[in-house]
């Protein structure tokens, strides 16, 4: 038996196996969409999948909200209609938006609260993006609230490592507090989808 987590891309799919490991959660089959243009498709082949076998036993999606949480959550709920559809209608279903449904954002606004209130990097980071706004606002291609707060935490944490690194880098190099509550509502997710494994 296991459940079928599509996350959007690799920053969630480094942090999902990070975690499945650091709890020891079994059960689990992660497909990264590789976009959110393709989360459609990548759910479509899971419940196909599972129309023709009961090994599976939920399909779940985690994605950014990006700058319209409505509109995201209104597509997610669409889906729970195809599952009813489904040959298989036992299947469980369930999503998680990221940083949450009600604000713009992503995987990376939800780490921004891993920076202390008041950390000079970080207030100097953001700075570096208002400028943008106000210097060359025609130019600048960091033009969404994801986009912005990816390059608020990243650029924060090159300027505190000295080394440019990407999410998955920052991951690896424990560089990032997997024990920290802003990743609880994924945790969570992944404990309702997951088996524990036997000690």
């Amino acid at each position: 038996m296991s459940a079928i987590l599509i996350v959007e891309g690799h920053d969630e799919e480094a942090l999902v196996n990070k975690l499945v490991k650091l709890h020891n959660l079994v059960g689990i089959k992660v497909v990264n969409a590789k976009g959110n243009g393709s989360i459609r498709d990548k759910f479509h082949a899971a419940l196909l999948g599972a129309s023709v076998t009961t090994d599976v036993t939920a399909i779940a999606i985690l994605r950014d909200a990006e700058e319209d949480p409505a509109r995201c959550k209104a597509e997610l709920d669409g889906y729970a209609t195809l599952v009813k559809e489904a040959i298989n209608p036992d299947i469980l279903y369930e999503y998680l938006i990221l940083p949450n449904d009600s604000s713009p954002g992503s995987l990376e606004t939800m780490c921004l609260d891993l920076i202390p209130v008041g950390d000079m990097l970080l207030d100097c980071t953001n700075q570096f993006v208002a400028c943008l706004e106000n210097a060359v606002p025609t130019t600048h291609k960091l033009t969404t609230t994801a986009r912005k707060d990816k390059a608020r935490f990243l650029i924060s944490q090159y300027a505190a490592t000295g080394t440019p690194q990407g999410f998955k880098s920052l991951l690896d190099d424990e560089l990032i507090n997997l024990e920290s509550p802003i990743f609880t509502p994924i945790l969570t997710l992944l404990q309702r989808l997951a088996t524990k494994k036997q000690q």
